[in-house]
């Protein structure tokens, strides 16, 4: 403990090795904490196994039980949310119930002002007072037949935490260890949502606890980092089951495109055509794009799968290698870019610009399909096809043969028994993840009984 403690106190990176059982967890948390407190700064707990994360519940609320510590274990939405709704869904309901919130203020105010307005013409009879009065309550009217409205389509568990008061909650929270369990049960004989609860407190916790993708997800750790109100050099980093490091760095930098994904993207090409959005776009050549893309990507696992092969394919992704893993060479992009010139367009430049106003024109569908969700026009909300598609295969173009990555076509069978296929391009080197990460933040220690397991 004594060696971590300075360690971290030294700013390094602490590689911390011990079989299972010995201590490892208290270990690393008695002095990580101990520096937080000195320095004013927030201990993060990353572990991508389930069990772990009980563990070190169980061992945070041994330390609690004689040290005043602040802890709050995360979890991810999907697993927390009362209306089991994805991301957007919730992000277009919370949208319109902060507006119902905003609303209802505007409505109490034009309440207090009729009011006033009564009692003036009450105590001086002026008929401009009535009239004001009326005006108002016009006004009022108009908003609450808006507030009716949005609340139909705003989220109930979110309003209760809105108007819940802060301090009730926290002090319930911080008073043990509690786990998400409990802040779900919590959150329901309240009629609040427990993940929109946690959010509000992480700003106050002296000990996170969370998952591997809640760190090593860029997006979602910037995400985080908003909440706590932090800066990563705020943040001292203890990673658990660290040799597992190297493969989630790879599943959270791999990205994805499938057939069907590129399917729609051209449905969605052909029901906008007429849209406003699109006389700015040349449907027909971001139309030949996509459309040679998803030629390629079928004919190239038609052509490359051997005798017998074609047959082995179930309902998991079966690798077909589209790339040399020394010359690259990439299979996939060479085709694809035969037959762009084939058909009459130039270099790797065009095609990129191609690309990026459709990836805009499909941000502004996306804008276009919040709203149209926000005002409850559609009951579901729709994502545009358009933009991820657009922006894989931009990012797919530029690093299908860089040393650093490496692209594979992936196939599997649909529920009907027909085989569709899946480009992926994921990074070779776990480092292009971890490493501007480490660098990031205060100090960090990598514990595992196994960090050297062929030693």
């Amino acid at each position: 403990m004594e060696k971590i403690h300075r360690s971290l106190l030294e700013e390094n990176l602490v590689l911390f090795e011990g079989a299972c059982g010995t201590g490892k967890t208290l270990s690393a948390l008695v002095p990580s904490l101990h520096v937080g407190k000195q320095l004013g700064k927030t201990v993060f707990i990353a572990t991508n196994v389930h069990q772990q994360m009980l563990q070190f519940i169980d061992e945070a609320r041994q330390i609690k039980r004689t040290h005043d510590i602040k802890v709050l274990v995360f979890k991810g939405k999907m697993g927390m949310c009362p209306l089991k709704q994805g991301y957007d869904e919730c992000e277009a309901k919370r949208d319109n119930t902060y507006d119902l919130m905003e609303i209802e203020k505007e409505i109490n105010l034009k309440k207090q002002e009729s009011k006033a307005a009564w009692d003036e013409y009450k105590s001086s009879g002026e008929a401009a007072h009535a009239s004001l009065r009326d005006a108002v309550d016009e006004e009022r009217e108009k908003l609450e037949e808006k507030a009716s409205s949005l609340r139909k389509r705003s989220c109930d568990p979110l309003y209760e935490v809105l108007r819940a008061e802060d301090e009730k909650f926290q002090k319930w929270l911080f008073q043990d260890v509690r786990d998400p369990e409990e802040v779900n049960d919590y959150a329901a004989e309240n009629g609040m949502c427990g993940y929109e609860l946690l959010k509000r407190e992480l700003k106050n916790a002296d000990l996170v606890i969370a998952n591997f993708h809640h760190i090593l997800n860029d997006m979602i750790f910037s995400t985080m980092l908003r909440w706590m109100d932090k800066e990563p050099e705020d943040l001292i980093a203890i990673f658990d089951e660290a040799h597992n490091i190297e493969n989630a760095a790879r599943s959270h930098s791999s990205i994805t495109l499938t057939e069907h994904a590129i399917e729609s993207a051209l449905a969605e090409l052909n029901a906008n055509e007429k849209s406003d959005l699109f006389t700015s776009m040349p449907v027909e050549d971001v139309e030949a794009v996509l459309s040679i893309l998803l030629e390629v990507v079928r004919d190239t696992y038609d052509n490359r799968f051997k005798f017998g092969e074609r047959q082995r394919v179930g309902r998991n992704w079966y690798d077909i290698r589209i790339s040399d893993p020394y010359e690259r060479n990439d299979v996939v992009y060479a085709r694809f870019m035969r037959r762009m010139k084939e058909t009459g367009y130039g270099e790797e430049k065009q095609v990129q610009e191609l690309l990026g106003i459709a990836a805009e024109v499909g941000g502004l569908l996306d804008n276009a399909y919040h709203e149209q969700y926000k005002q409850g026009q559609t009951p579901i909300l729709k994502r545009s096809h358009l933009k991820p598609t657009a922006e894989f295969f931009s990012q797919y173009l530029k690093l299908c043969n860089n040393e650093n990555y490496y692209p594979v076509l992936n196939v599997r069978r649909d529920q009907g028994g027909e085989i569709y296929g899946r480009l992926e391009l994921f990074t070779c080197i776990p480092k292009n993840v971890t490493g501007p990460l480490l660098d990031s933040i205060y100090s960090a220690i990598l514990m595992s009984a196994t960090l050297r397991p062929f030693v």
